[in-house]
């Protein structure tokens, strides 16, 4: 009983319909919305900023060190003074968080005793953790077939593409892609499966035609 009303939870959550949480995109793109404003990395706009709010974003459950950010955003170490255009940056993102008008704009990045974190305790989703725990619950042994065919249904519908496109090149986001796409294709396999017992080929033939524009 408490798979599935874990099961619900997340398919409303899913859903991201709530005008007052800020969600964040991180497959086929990187993006951040509150429902009525939005800023996304497919307007041409510098990519140092960008990439270092992918990265802060990606590994929110931690302070990061000047030296680490440094070098995720500078490894071939061509800045002449690092920690100024590091500082340049964080004043340049939090110029573009406050085209959101959210509340907490400001302190969307914090910074203490030289390291910089995402703020965890704002009103936020990001896509692909609740695609990780869709796809996490649908794999428990206790989950109803319903209940894991519609949380496979969400999680591939959430897969709009590979993680960070524009930085695939990053080595750490090569880990990550690798890792979400390996767990994309597995869901699709298992939601063919379980359509397939159901007779909804119609449904098959639009998952698989988005897993292959995905990956032929």
């Amino acid at each position: 009983m408490a798979t599935k009303k874990r099961c619900q939870e997340l398919l409303h959550l899913a859903l991201r319909d709530d005008p007052g949480k800020l969600h964040i995109n991180m497959l086929g793109g990187c993006s951040l919305s509150n429902g009525q404003q939005s800023i996304s990395d497919q307007v041409i706009r510098s990519k140092k900023p960008w990439l270092l709010l992918e990265f802060l974003i990606a590994f929110r459950d931690r302070e990061l060190s000047q030296n680490e950010l440094i070098e995720a955003v500078y490894p071939e170490g061509k800045s002449e003074n690092p920690v100024n255009a590091l500082k340049t940056l964080v004043h340049r993102i939090r110029a573009m968080l406050d085209e959101l008008h959210f509340s907490d704009s400001k302190n969307m990045i914090l910074q203490t005793r030289g390291t910089y974190m995402w703020n965890n305790q704002l009103n936020f989703d990001v896509d692909t953790e609740l695609f990780d725990q869709l796809y996490t619950a649908a794999l428990e042994s206790d989950t109803e077939d319903g209940d894991r065919m519609e949380c496979l249904l969400a999680a591939a519908h959430l897969y709009s593409g590979d993680l960070l496109p524009k930085s695939a090149m990053e080595s750490w986001v090569i880990r990550l892609s690798a890792y979400y796409h390996s767990r994309y294709l597995d869901a699709v396999s298992r939601l063919c499966d379980l359509l397939r017992r159901q007779s909804r080929f119609e449904d098959i033939v639009t998952v698989c035609r988005h897993a292959v524009d995905i990956d032929p």
